[in-house]
């Protein structure tokens, strides 16, 4: 045997062990994420979720996880029908994992006042693409927040892209991103910017739906405030939305309140016998 031959002969044995291990932890992954979405299922009705089946179904190998289902979320917010879902990701720090719903979803609830013709919002597509953290506790506990504050763990939304819901006359599309993290007392705290296509349109039909001559007046002139044109002549509609100290804000503007969080204390150690 030349000393070549060994040089080939040892990569290939190298080779055999790096894909066998691969493979072994490839498949670990796999029965993980299986159990925990059986469970998933399983505990869905004690959070007041119905979960249609079948459950998900998990391919990939020997590349990225690809979980895949379609069917009905039913909570007490509304029902949720996704003719598709794809999620694909590798369960590494900073790789991304992808959410895709290539032909949207369609949402119902009693809590939305609709037009008699328009009984769901219905969406084209949604898209959604996140960063893998370094750190996401199974047990959201004070304990474990603080210690993502102390390593000043960001959660990123790095796209984001939908299109819907279907109008009458109109389908808006838009894209945004964002990133949240925990502030020194442990309320979440996060930025997402959306650019909204076609804002005349927007205009228009906020100019029909809102009555008040004062509220119609104040829409518009915000809107025109925050177009903005490219240097090829494309208009566009950007909102930036920020969650502070339990408060929902549209550019300056506060929309909406969510209360502050308060986390439940970490089990203390069983003491010894």
């Amino acid at each position: 045997m030349t000393i070549k031959t060994g040089i080939i002969n040892t990569i290939a044995v190298l080779a055999v062990i790096l894909f066998s291990l691969y493979t072994a932890f490839w498949c670990w992954g796999l029965s993980s994420i299986r159990r925990d979405l059986s469970q998933l299922w399983a505990n869905a009705p004690q959070q007041q979720l119905i979960l249609s089946n079948p459950s998900p179904r998990v391919t990939g190998y020997p590349g990225k996880y690809k979980i895949t289902w379609s069917g009905l979320i039913q909570s007490r917010d509304g029902d949720m029908t996704i003719p598709d879902l794809h999620i694909s990701f590798l369960p590494l720090p900073r790789t991304i994992m992808a959410i895709n719903m290539p032909n949207g979803f369609q949402f119902s609830s009693k809590n939305i006042d609709l037009p008699p013709d328009m009984p769901a919002l219905l969406f084209k597509k949604f898209y959604a693409a996140f960063e893998v953290p370094t750190h996401l506790p199974q047990d959201w506990t004070k304990g474990e927040v603080e210690k993502l504050v102390a390593a000043k763990v960001v959660y990123r939304l790095t796209d984001l892209h939908g299109i819907g819901p279907i109008l009458p006359d109109f389908v808006p599309e838009w894209r945004g991103s964002g990133e949240m993290d925990f502030d020194e007392n442990l309320q979440p705290r996060g930025t997402l910017t959306i650019e909204f296509q076609q804002p005349e349109k927007i205009r228009d039909i906020l100019a029909t739906v809102i009555r008040s001559p004062l509220g119609k007046s104040f829409a518009i002139g915000a809107i025109n405030s925050m177009m903005k044109t490219d240097p090829n002549g494309k208009t566009t509609l950007p909102i930036a939305f920020k969650l502070q100290n339990g408060k929902v804000y549209a550019g300056p503007l506060q929309v909406g309140y969510v209360g502050m969080t308060y986390w439940p204390i970490d089990n203390p150690p069983a003491p010894d016998q």
